[in-house]
């Protein structure tokens, strides 16, 4: 990503118009204009121009793209063998691992975050840029979470955004692409726990 953005800034020079830079821009936080969206949909034969017909059947492609039928059925027979063993999420406050999280390791993962859309929650990957009082709230929160052991269901939602795979038919559901937009501080969670 770095070296892509060098070698665009670079690019940059005079002759080069400023809707072109904003429009780059805005792509890169992930700001898109109204002519990547789908006014109508080819269908099973049949033409579909509402709306919230398009959402359904896209929605309905992309599950049926990604649900279990599509799986080879050696890994559908491994998944349900793990799904049935018990796992006990009861910690052990003893080891270090499941110590509270310090000040230091969220200043790292804010460091490591990447700027992307907002989710469900609409906070913006903005947080390295707030106040030390306000990332202490945020480490408190964190904290309570994890010695809880309760994750926010607003940090699980995600608005799936379909993207029409370049040179495809983009009237085609089965030529979407997903992208899923989870929730800054639940991504931001994430990487705290795995470092």
């Amino acid at each position: 990503m770095n070296t892509a953005w060098y070698s665009y800034v670079n690019s940059i020079t005079r002759q080069v118009s400023s809707k072109i830079v904003w429009d780059k821009v805005r792509k890169i936080f992930g700001c898109y204009s109204d002519t990547q969206n789908i006014s109508f949909l080819n269908y099973n034969g049949q033409v579909i121009s509402d709306a919230k017909e398009i959402a359904n059947v896209i929605g309905q492609t992309l599950s049926e793209i990604s649900g279990e039928s599509s799986y080879p059925n050696d890994f559908i027979a491994f998944k349900k063998c793990e799904e049935q063993k018990s796992v006990d999420f009861l910690p052990s406050y003893a080891e270090d691992y499941n110590s509270t999280f310090s000040y230091h390791e969220l200043k790292n993962a804010l460091i490591k975050s990447n700027p992307t859309s907002p989710g469900p929650d609409q906070i913006h990957n903005m947080l390295k840029h707030l106040g030390e009082s306000s990332l202490l709230t945020i480490l408190l929160l964190f904290n309570r979470i994890w010695q809880e052991r309760v994750f926010p269901l607003s940090c699980l939602k995600a608005i799936v955004v379909p993207i029409p795979k370049p040179g495809k038919d983009k009237q085609d559901p089965n030529n979407c692409r997903p992208i899923a937009l989870t929730s800054c501080l639940g991504k931001l969670l994430e990487r705290m726990v795995s470092a």
